[in-house]
């Protein structure tokens, strides 16, 4: 077992997605880690077409728009 220190503003903001998801913490954190029994686990992944659309779903949500275009090319990383 593991003991995570984490401060209260932290641990707040995941017991929300949690609770926005019907999980508890510790079952929230497996998910995002993807945390399996070994046996449970395959070389893929995602087993199916739905879990990667609900995967990529809650990646979308997970992060906010800009509100205006990026430069995501590779060379605006050296600027």
């Amino acid at each position: 077992m593991i003991t995570l220190d984490i401060d209260s503003e932290t641990f707040e903001g995941w017991r929300k997605q949690a609770s926005d998801c019907g999980m508890t913490v510790e079952e929230w954190l497996k998910k995002r880690l993807n945390v399996e029994p070994e046996s449970a686990q395959g070389d893929a992944l995602l087993e199916s077409n739905d879990d990667w659309q609900e995967w990529l779903s809650e990646f979308a949500m997970r992060h906010q728009a800009t509100g205006h275009p990026m430069d995501d090319s590779r060379e605006s990383i050296y600027d």
